[in-house]
């Protein structure tokens, strides 16, 4: 299956419900779902706080869920997509530093891809 970036944040509700609350509750100033056209901000700000509550909760069942759900994104995504998830979510793990708190988890449990994104993120800014 091949996955675009303009369904991204339907994507993201999809795999994980939760997440479809918090889009529809958080609405602007014109009435409208806040990140209705802000999938950077949304997988930015939302998901990866859910990523990090995941991981001081050592929810492991629910960390592979969602490292197989962004392996899957780096296999199948199309490459706005791809970038999405390598600048909203990657690397912003890697400058919250939770690549480092969080190492065994994270490790565990996300894909080659994924892998190879954290690694390359690290590498680019020097955040060890």
């Amino acid at each position: 299956m091949n996955y675009t970036y303009e369904n991204a944040n339907t994507l993201l509700m999809s795999a994980f419900p939760e997440m479809k609350e918090i889009y529809e509750n958080d609405i602007d100033y014109d009435g409208l779902p806040y990140y209705q056209d802000g999938a950077y901000h949304f997988y930015e700000t939302e998901f990866e706080q859910f990523i990090i509550k995941q991981l001081r909760s050592k929810n492991e069942a629910q960390l592979k869920k969602i490292f197989d759900f962004i392996e899957d994104i780096y296999e199948n995504g199309d490459d706005e997509l791809i970038n999405l998830v390598g600048v909203a979510v990657v690397e912003s793990m890697v400058f919250d530093k939770c690549h480092i708190e969080f190492s065994d988890l994270v490790f565990k449990y996300c894909g080659e891809k994924t892998r190879e994104s954290f690694n390359d993120s690290i590498n680019a800014y020097n955040i060890k």
